[in-house]
């Protein structure tokens, strides 16, 4: 690397840094006291200001225009690939040059008819359990006596996010003693929660706070504010994004399967139980439990419905909630630019946009291992200065390792295990005590999923590892069914780990993943400029790199499940991107981020990322005609279902947008249908769909022959057109086909069931 001294009197402002340097440093060996975080991050400023300092302008100039130049290129090759059939990256940009057809589009002119005022009551809701969450989370930080040494971010951040955690736990416990028809007893939850923080508050107000406690809100805050950059409100813009995209109606296959309607389930039974008709269903679901909170807590028939809108927006804050902890990571770690520069990198990432608009988890998993990270690093850095406070930031982490683990299986393997493995090499004489208390806080946040499928399934990973556990509910043929669909995948040559396929999924990770972002290689690849940039980036790589290669190791490397990596990448990048303080350089980068930044929000924004009409009216939107074929059939089903009748669903597990009654299962599952087809004769059939109430059968033909596709997850050969036109309609006349004009048979087609009188 290059690097010239500048020569002294060269710089006075560097000599004022510099004398601050030698002051902080001094004062810090003649007390024998270690820095507090202001201190320390004043005291890497201006180490990193002497650094830049040390760089001939001749030497930084050049290492800038290479750097630019090298941008150049990577965004050359970056915005080359092809987004959907047909359109490029760079064809993206297009919209810079005509904003106003993003307007167009978000009121979907000329038929769209524009209301917010509907999204109003959604963000109350959404609020009102935010608020919950942060007091419940206060009352836990304030009982592990680490609030006083928490800034006001890390303070918010961590609240929220434990509380959030706490919510979802409570829930779950509700379901499984069957109490999820009882809104009054969420609502009186709520109400305690917030009566106690002001009890508290009041208590602190008349006493003064309880120094062993350590009750002070963000008391870090006062050792000396930082100053963060104004930059920060540059990621306004994606927040609003993300919250307007999650308030709209859920488009994504695995939302409508079981992201949203296995809570919609849930709650109309009113307990948690196990659904043999969708697999996904018995998975833990600690981020879809605050969905089912949200339906619970909105009254009325369509509460299901408007409620999975709220519970949507609930798990999209924890985006901004990730944010936040990235730049209290820089503030404490590195330096308030570096923070503010990682969270701005993390909002703009598409990935991010995409996965918390439409309502999946990995959003939340993502806050989950960072904040695990975070809190780990904190009590590996005070564990031997302030133990008594460090076994609060230990339980801290094993709390929200837990809470990963409770959002995801891959997340008991990609966050907990590392945890309690990093606690165990690093507790030394202390292990047993030390791991025993993560894994404690672990099970308490996240046991409770496993020991429900243990109790319902007699396997506490369901439907994993069917060959270790007694799996009951299980067919050989449906574990091996499930096991391939989800095994590592194999080349031509069956291996899984070829050299070919790791430098594929090193490219996913370098830019090739659809909806990455240009901004964060360029940025990770600057820490090699520096030792510093390479000592404070390293945890932080590290942890992507393990979780990176965990994701190749052992799953189906679907490049969707590297999103929980991205926080702790954006904030190595973000340190990357602050190597130096020297003007050339800071206006070179702010140029390439705001660069960046454009093109990324104009991508969450355009209907190529989602759904972008944020002004639409949401009952227009809930049954809109331009979704899908599947939709049509959905809306003929809405209207011509009867009451207190059924309809079956065979293909089709996309079922969250029916507003009747319905039996479904997933390509995994037993089909409803072979029931009835067990029954052998005609009056044993039309017995068995009489019993079952079903008057409308839906076969969704298109995805059908997905599954049946070499490679994909398979689907019963027992269904075809000659079964339901020949044998049911034709022969044994059970069934005559309905025609809708919309619905082409080719995709779809909708079969009345006949009565005996039929």
């Amino acid at each position: 690397m290059i690097a010239w001294s500048s020569g002294p009197g060269r710089n006075p402002g560097g000599l004022g840094r510099a004398n601050s340097l030698a002051e902080a440093t001094a004062v810090s060996e003649r007390t024998s006291q270690p820095l507090d975080s202001s201190a320390a991050a004043r005291l890497r400023e201006a180490r990193a200001a002497q650094n830049a300092e040390s760089v001939r302008p001749v030497g930084m100039i050049a290492l800038t225009v290479t750097f630019a130049l090298l941008c150049g290129v990577y965004a050359w090759w970056f915005y080359r690939m092809e987004l959907v059939a047909g359109i490029w990256r760079y064809q993206v940009l297009s919209y810079v040059l005509v904003p106003e057809q993003l307007l167009r589009e978000w009121c979907a002119v000329p038929d769209g008819r524009v209301s917010v005022a509907d999204r109003v009551p959604l963000l109350l809701l959404a609020g009102w359990i935010a608020l919950v969450a942060f007091l419940l989370g206060r009352l836990v930080l304030s009982w592990l006596s680490v609030t006083r040494q928490l800034e006001r971010l890390e303070y918010i951040a961590l609240a929220t996010g434990t509380g959030l955690s706490g919510l979802s736990l409570m829930t779950l416990a509700a379901g499984l003693l069957g109490l999820l028809d009882q809104p009054l007893l969420f609502a009186g939850v709520g109400l305690l929660v917030v009566g106690s923080a002001a009890w508290q508050e009041w208590r602190r107000a008349v006493h003064g706070p309880r120094e062993d406690a350590g009750e002070s809100i963000g008391a870090g805050a006062a050792r000396g504010p930082q100053r963060t950059p104004r930059a920060v409100w540059l990621g306004l813009p994606f927040v609003a994004a993300v919250c307007a995209g999650a308030l709209l109606p859920p488009i994504d296959f695995d939302v409508l399967e079981y992201h949203l309607q296995v809570p919609r389930e849930w709650v109309a039974a009113g307990r948690i139980e196990f659904l043999a008709h969708n697999v996904y269903g018995n998975m833990p679901l600690g981020a879809e439990s605050l969905v089912a909170l949200a339906m619970v807590l909105w009254p009325g028939a369509a509460g299901w419905w408007w409620g999975a809108l709220a519970g949507k927006l609930v798990m999209a804050l924890f985006t901004p909630l990730t944010a936040l902890l990235l730049v209290a990571a820089g503030r404490r770690f590195v330096s308030p630019t570096a923070g503010v520069i990682a969270a701005l990198l993390y909002l703009s990432t598409p990935w991010i946009a995409l996965v918390s608009m439409g309502g999946l988890n990995e959003g939340v998993v993502a806050f989950y291992l960072l904040a695990a990270v975070y809190c780990a690093k904190l009590w590996l850095d005070q564990r031997h200065a302030e133990p008594r406070r460090a076994c609060g930031y230990l339980w801290l982490a094993g709390w929200m390792a837990g809470s990963a683990a409770a959002c995801k299986y891959p997340a008991a393997v990609f966050v907990a295990l590392p945890l309690l493995v990093v606690v165990l090499v690093t507790a030394r004489r202390e292990y047993v005590r030390s791991v025993s208390a993560c894994a404690i806080a672990m099970f308490l946040a996240g046991g409770l999923w496993y020991a429900k499928n243990w109790v319902q399934t007699g396997n506490p990973v369901y439907p994993l590892m069917a060959q270790v556990f007694d799996s009951r509910t299980r067919t050989p043929e449906k574990n091996a069914q499930f096991r391939r669909a989800h095994r590592v995948p194999v080349d031509a040559a069956g291996r899984a780990y070829a050299p070919r396929q790791a430098w594929e999924s090193l490219q996913l990770v370098l830019g090739r993943s659809l909806w990455h972002s240009p901004l964060l290689i360029p940025g990770v690849a600057l820490v090699v400029l520096r030792r510093r940039t390479r000592q404070q980036s390293a945890p932080w790589l590290l942890v992507f790199v393990l979780l990176v290669g965990l994701w190749w190791l052992f799953t189906h490397r679907i490049d969707r499940f590297l999103v929980p990596g991205w926080p702790c990448f954006a904030l190595a990048a973000g340190v990357g991107l602050t190597w130096s303080e020297a003007r050339v350089w800071r206006v070179t980068m702010w140029s390439v981020i705001g660069f960046g930044l454009a093109a990324n929000w104009v991508l969450i924004t355009s209907p190529l990322l989602s759904d972008n009409r944020y002004l639409v009216q949401l009952e227009q939107l809930r049954d809109d005609p331009r979704l899908s074929t599947t939709t049509v059939a959905h809306r003929f089903l809405n209207a011509h279902v009867p009451s207190g009748q059924r309809a079956l669903l065979i293909g089709d597990a996309a079922v969250f947008p029916l507003r009747v009654p319905v039996l479904y299962s997933t390509c995994f599952d037993d089909s409803l249908l072979d029931d009835v087809l067990r029954c052998g004769d005609r009056e044993g059939r039309r017995a068995k769909l009489a019993e079952l109430n079903i008057s409308h059968i839906y076969v969704n033909w298109a995805e059908i022959a997905r599954y049946r596709q070499p490679g994909n997850y398979g689907f019963p050969a027992s269904v075809t057109r000659e079964l339901m036109h020949g044998e049911l309609a034709l022969r044994q006349r059970l069934i005559r086909p309905v025609r809708v004009p919309e619905l082409d048979p080719r995709v779809g087609e909708i079969f009345e069931v006949l009565t005996a009188a039929d």
